[in-house]
């Protein structure tokens, strides 16, 4: 169901977070629950996620979790290790 691969697609974001950007920590998305998630980005930092990577998000950091997918976490993540691998 939505709810089991949401909680999913939570885990794996931490765990290819925390491989890909080991000072980054987004542990805390997998202790929570639901769509939506903030992430520690600055505006500017999403600003970069939106215009560089077409990675959308609201300015504050507020990601909708159940939009990754097997098919574009690699992506997503990639693209947010490259904010904390600079």
């Amino acid at each position: 169901d939505m709810r089991t691969r949401v909680k999913e697609m939570r885990h794996l974001f931490v765990k290819q977070m925390a491989e890909k950007a080991p000072t980054s920590d987004f542990g805390f998305i997998a202790k929570q629950n639901g769509m939506f998630s903030y992430l520690t980005l600055t505006p500017d930092q999403t600003k970069l996620m939106m215009d560089e990577h077409h990675i959308y998000m609201m300015a504050n950091g507020r990601v909708n979790i159940a939009g990754l997918t097997l098919f574009n976490i690699d992506y997503v993540t990639d693209a947010i290790a490259t904010l904390f691998n600079e």
